[in-house]
């Protein structure tokens, strides 16, 4: 089997519009933890996300909060 591994670059843009589609405002560590993980916070409420370009058999390209709860602080304030 032959999966084309993807990018820090494209799986934090996703991880972003994910969590931007969830309410959060992300911010990244700048420099990435190291070339294939990075991670990021959302400014507001907490909720995180981790990108991983090459995960092991039990982990996920990206897995957070933020990708999978909205924000709380967007809540408050709709």
């Amino acid at each position: 089997m032959n999966i084309n591994k993807p990018s820090l670059v494209s799986l934090t843009a996703a991880a972003t519009v994910a969590s931007m589609n969830r309410g959060h405002e992300m911010a990244w560590e700048h420099p990435p933890v190291s070339a294939t993980i990075n991670n990021a916070e959302c400014k507001f409420c907490g909720a995180w996300v981790q990108v991983n370009t090459s995960p092991a058999p039990n982990q996920i390209f990206i897995g957070g909060s933020s990708v999978a709860v909205n924000c709380k602080e967007e809540q408050i304030n709709e």
